[in-house]
């Protein structure tokens, strides 16, 4: 392994193997410690597409803000899920499919699309043109203006999705996803976060051609071949307008209870 590849490794703090429901309760532990340690926060604000990386971490939040009411009597403590669509989504069913098997306390929608298209329309008035890659990117910015908005209202902290695997490929839209208050997966890879997502009771269907090649690219052992300076210059809006936006679907087992994973993270 080259010097620069041990770098990005250690930076990202990705392990090669993992015990699913370790990394579980570190996560849910997380979680926990940061509402504490500013305890006039008492929700988290997370925005569901349906995907792999939004129902982990839904599932983590609701764990989290129940445990909390329990341990504290403090029913102030809440998860509120957020769809964001622009205007009427072919996702839809999915998403909804991940909130109610994550069964979070609120659910809000909110559609960006008339604020994005508002925006798109004052940047052209202006002379000049928004390419549809440039206008996935305000997409992605409008998303988190809106959950920063119910966080604000709800003495919130917005979760976010990233990980190790989308940080090492440029995955994510500065101001956009890319900016958020924490991150509680932040240091999994693709296969790591299926792995907890199946911890949990949950069933990844991606079509088998999809799967390969996405795992193929995400997984520890593409992390210690990526050229440094590929992973820069990667665009995010690829990846989000392309495979993983439109071919990954997440079906969920109904009827399985979720563990409640014990034990104390080191």
């Amino acid at each position: 392994m080259r010097a620069k590849q041990r770098e990005i490794i250690d930076a990202l703090k990705v392990k090669p193997t993992i015990d699913p429901a370790t990394e579980i309760r570190r996560s849910v532990d997380f979680l926990k410690a940061y509402l504490q340690r500013y305890d006039f926060m008492k929700t988290l604000v997370l925005g569901i597409s349906g995907g792999q990386d939004s129902t982990l971490t839904g599932l983590l939040c609701e764990q989290a803000v129940t445990e909390l009411r329990q341990e504290t009597g403090d029913n102030d403590y809440r998860f509120i899920a957020v769809r964001l669509p622009y205007g009427e989504q072919a996702d839809e069913d999915d998403a909804m499919m991940a909130i109610d098997f994550m069964d979070a306390d609120e659910v809000q929608r909110v559609n960006i699309k008339p604020a994005t298209d508002a925006m798109i329309q004052a940047v052209e008035a202006s002379g000049k043109p928004i390419s549809d890659f440039n206008k996935g990117n305000v997409k992605a910015r409008q998303r988190m203006i809106a959950q920063y908005a119910i966080a604000g209202a709800r003495s919130g902290a917005v979760v976010g999705t990233d990980h190790a695997a989308e940080a090492v490929t440029g995955f994510y839209t500065k101001y956009g996803d890319g900016a958020t208050d924490i991150c509680p997966i932040w240091r999994l890879d693709k296969r790591q976060g299926a792995a907890m997502l199946a911890q949990l009771g949950a069933r990844s269907t991606y079509t088998r051609r999809y799967q390969r090649l996405i795992w193929r690219m995400t997984d520890q052992h593409y992390l210690t071949r990526l050229p440094w300076a590929f992973a820069m210059r990667t665009s995010t809006t690829i990846w989000k307008g392309g495979l993983l936006a439109r071919q990954r679907r997440v079906e969920l087992k109904t009827g399985t209870p979720r563990p409640l994973i014990s034990g104390i993270c080191r």
